[in-house]
């Protein structure tokens, strides 16, 4: 169950607890989406969070729907949904076996899809609604981590100038 939590945030890009929530009601496998009628941005945007599914999650959700059927269908091995509390312990007792420090936390998760996508070409207003925000703004300050990534912004830049990368 953890596995299948770890691989819904590395291919949603979703917060932990969008995914901790989701429930077979809030999916639509018709057009691979699941609609989270609640989520951190309702009160501000009035609006449901959509959320693409790769062909990947559509798998795993129709999975997890056949064995929770109503409530949340994300849950741990025992059957209880993972919840935000339960994430953080999960992600505690990983960092204590691989001794890791208290930076590895499940919202990295999101920070490098947002980071993959821009790398990889994805436009910022794309990027943006597949993390669920409604302006650039959240992303420019927060997540994107692409600035890091000095290999990739110099190729990009040899392309752009029509130079070939030395070798």
């Amino acid at each position: 169950p953890f596995r299948d939590f770890l691989f819904a945030m590395e291919q949603t890009g979703c917060r932990p607890g969008e995914i901790g929530t989701v429930s077979a009601r809030e999916v639509d496998l018709r057009t691979g989406v699941w609609e989270l009628v609640e989520h951190k941005t309702r009160g501000k945007t009035g609006e449901k969070r959509t959320v693409i599914l790769t062909p990947g999650m559509v798998e795993l959700t129709q999975k997890l729907m056949k064995a929770h059927p109503d409530g949340p269908i994300f849950r741990n091995k025992r059957g209880i949904p993972s919840d935000r509390s339960a994430i953080h312990c999960r992600f505690r007792r990983v960092r204590e076996k691989l001794k890791l420090g208290n930076d590895v936390v499940a919202y990295l998760y999101r920070h490098a899809v947002c980071t993959d996508l821009l790398e990889a070409g994805v436009g910022l207003a794309q990027t943006c609604e597949i993390l669920g925000h409604k302006s650039t703004d959240m992303v420019m300050r927060h997540y994107s981590k692409i600035r890091n990534r000095r290999d990739h912004l110099r190729e990009r830049i040899i392309k752009a100038r029509g130079q070939e990368p030395q070798k």
